[in-house]
């Protein structure tokens, strides 16, 4: 049979702990998945000078080699997820000028303060840090992607503050902050090209003031599910004048007269075939304890004696 020509290589999950050098040239595509490779057994690579998606997800690999990935210009997508990777040097990504998607989530990295380990990556939209529960990320480190990212993912990262803006990511679109421990964001937090925040899972209160001018903000999908809020202020949302869609699933809502805007706001903004399935559950008042705020009336939205309504 001649392979020569052959462009996808799946090995995943056979416990591999060597790969030869002389791998066929003309692969595209290998996935090494769930095997025993370590960071010395990666000079195969030197041979996919064709190759544009590599994953290499749960194997052994506690660092990568400097210029490994010298010979590996067109590689696309790149994924290192589940490793036990503990730094990045500025040298470990040289070559990738046209990655566009890095997966390096679930590893163990930690960054130094001058670190500059993504200064190559000319083309990266995807960056995908999740899990790494140590990880010491500064603006200095993301600096070299602020004209190229789209998208930014620190998932699950213990993460309790955020110390800086992201302003300076030009044309991020999307960014996902889930299962942290937050509960503020900086001011003027984002730049507006953002479409989409996933603060589902942290600490916060109150809807949190992204934009110094929100007038010119993009958002369109704002998820705050599982915080801590429960009150709404009516200012807090409208600002955001292009939102079309907010996650509010597990929050303890108090659902008095002061949240009765809410109903018109859903009404403008929200597709009405899907505010049915909203899962917005009232923790407050006593009377509507664990009712969903999309179906109750808002005659039943009362406050308390001496309490007024307020816009």
């Amino acid at each position: 049979m001649n392979l020569t020509s052959l462009k996808s290589l799946d090995l995943s999950s056979n416990g591999l702990q060597y790969i030869d050098s002389n791998i066929l040239n003309s692969l595209e595509k290998v996935y090494l998945q769930n095997n025993e490779l370590n960071s010395l057994q990666l000079t195969f690579l030197f041979s996919l000078k064709n190759l544009k998606e590599l994953n290499l997800d749960f194997n052994r690999l506690t660092f990568l080699p400097e210029n490994i990935f010298q010979w590996n210009s067109n590689l696309i997508d790149l994924s290192l997820q589940g490793n036990d990777l503990n730094y990045l040097t500025n040298y470990s990504l040289v070559g990738l000028k046209n990655l566009i998607h890095l997966n390096l989530a679930r590893n163990r990295l930690q960054f130094s303060w001058n670190s500059q380990p993504f200064q190559y990556l000319n083309s990266l939209k995807i960056l995908n840090l999740d899990r790494n529960l140590q990880m010491n990320l500064t603006k200095d480190i993301l600096k070299d992607l602020s004209t190229s990212l789209v998208e930014l993912s620190l998932q699950n990262c213990n993460l309790t503050v955020v110390n800086y803006s992201l302003e300076f990511l030009w044309n991020l679109q999307r960014l996902k902050l889930s299962s942290n421990d937050l509960k503020e964001l900086p001011k003027n937090f984002l730049n507006y090209s953002i479409i989409s925040i996933d603060l589902q899972r942290n600490l916060f209160t109150s809807i949190p003031n992204l934009f110094q001018n929100h007038s010119l903000a993009k958002l369109i999908d704002l998820d705050l599910s599982s915080n801590k809020i429960s009150i709404l202020n009516q200012t807090d949302m409208i600002k955001y004048t292009n939102l079309k869609i907010i996650g509010l699933t597990g929050n303890p809502l108090d659902c008095n007269c002061h949240l009765r805007w809410i109903k018109q706001w859903l009404k403008d903004n929200y597709d009405q075939d899907l505010v049915k399935f909203l899962q917005w559950t009232c923790a407050k008042p006593k009377d509507l304890f664990g009712k969903q705020l999309t179906v109750i009336h808002e005659d039943d939205m009362i406050c308390r004696e001496n309490e007024t309504i307020t816009e």
